[in-house]
Formats: structure tokens, sequence, C-alpha cells
């Protein structure tokens, strides 16, 4: 259930934003549910653009929530509108089909990549993740943990794969293959820890867990 009629979120405007604090971001991760209200539908591309021209990466999570939206063409519409913005753009298998009609990941990605899609993590669930690029693809397992309540475990993943390219120091069309295998196995691991307990930030584990987990744990078989 999603009380917000409006939400304060849907109420930022670009005017009142730190401007200071894009300027000087390394990252700028970004949805696409302020989009379901003014001011916050003109306010969002402004700041993306905004942080993107002072040479932050930019990461966007579509998040299809169907309640929120009219309907399903609108929401499609809008989370389509923002995807020449992203640099990296974190996708479920149903929000790839969604936003570009393939139901195959490197037909999908390819997709993304003619908008200026520098890199596609697709999410799937227990299966693990598959990153693209224009150079690459690869797929990996996740972790064997004991799945308590996933709530959480998508932002988990998405915040350690971008921590990981932002340590990089390099723009994302720059990351090479082993940096990409090492960014999404740590994503797999913090979405696998995340999930062992229940509620989204009071599970979400450190870079010690995150460690932890890659050491001890083993990947998921299926």
């Amino acid at each position: 259930s999603f009380y917000r009629n409006p939400g304060a979120d849907t109420q930022i405007t670009f005017d009142e934003v730190n401007k200071d604090a894009l300027a000087n971001a390394k990252v700028l991760c970004f949805g696409s549910l302020l989009l379901t209200a003014e001011p916050g539908r003109t306010a969002v591309p402004q700041i993306v653009s905004y942080a993107r021209e002072h040479g932050a990466i930019t990461a966007y999570d579509p998040n299809w929530r169907a309640p929120l939206w009219p309907n399903a063409e609108a929401g499609i519409h809008a989370m389509k509108s923002l995807l020449p913005l992203a640099d990296v753009v974190k996708a479920s298998d149903e929000e790839l089909e969604m936003l570009t009609g393939c139901t195959e990941i490197e037909a999908g990605a390819k997709e993304f990549f003619k908008l200026g899609v520098q890199a596609a993590v697709i999410t799937r669930g227990a299966k693990g993740c598959v990153v693209c690029t224009p150079k690459t693809t690869l797929t990996l397992n996740t972790y064997d943990t004991k799945v308590v309540d996933t709530t959480g475990s998508g932002d988990s993943f998405f915040g350690a794969f971008l921590t990981k390219l932002m340590e990089t120091g390099k723009p994302v069309s720059e990351i090479n293959e082993a940096e990409l295998r090492d960014a999404a196995d740590f994503a797999n691991a913090a979405g696998s820890v995340c999930a062992t307990k229940k509620g989204a930030i009071p599970a979400l584990a450190d870079r010690e867990l995150i460690e932890t987990c890659r050491a001890s744990i083993p990947l998921l078989k299926l």
C-alpha cells in the first residue's frame, strides 16, 4: 500500500536542491516514482542532467510500482523518458521487457545502449544477475544464503554495485570486465545478506558482512 497523494518525494523542485552536492557527487542514483506528479516530474530530469554535466555517474532504477500509476501505459512512458539520462540502468527481467519489448536480456540491453546507456544490470532474483555493456555480457550466480525477507535486497544490490563502480575512479565506459565482475559479485553478496533479515534499512549489510559472505557462503546452484 502506498500512502502518497501527494508524497513528499513528488514535491521536490530543482530550485531547492543543493547544487554543490550535485556538482560534487560521484554517483547520482534516481528512479521513476517521482514522475507520478508535479513538481517532481519536472525536477528529476533537471537534477539528473545537472549532476551528469558535472561528472557524476548517473544510475537509474526504473522501479516499476503499478499502483502508483493511472495505467501501465502511462507508467512505461514515464520510465522510458529517463533512460537517455542514465549511464547505468538496473532492471528486473519484467522491467527490461516493459521498457524494450525484448524478452532476451542481450537484445533488451542493446535497446538501452542505443539511448546512450553504458551498462545494463539485470537482476534475476535467485538466478543472480546479468551485466551487459556494449563490449561484454557477464552472468553471475548469487549466494546461497537463507532467505527470510527480500525487502531491500534490490536496493542494497544496486548500492553495492555502484560503490564498486565509483571506487574504480573511471567513467562507466572505461570500466573493464574484471572490475564489472567484481562489482556484480559484491552486489550479489550485498543483496543476499540483506535477504537474511527482516526489513529494509535494518537488514542492510556493511562491507565486512558482504566480504564475509563472499568468502564463506557458496554460490547458489540452480
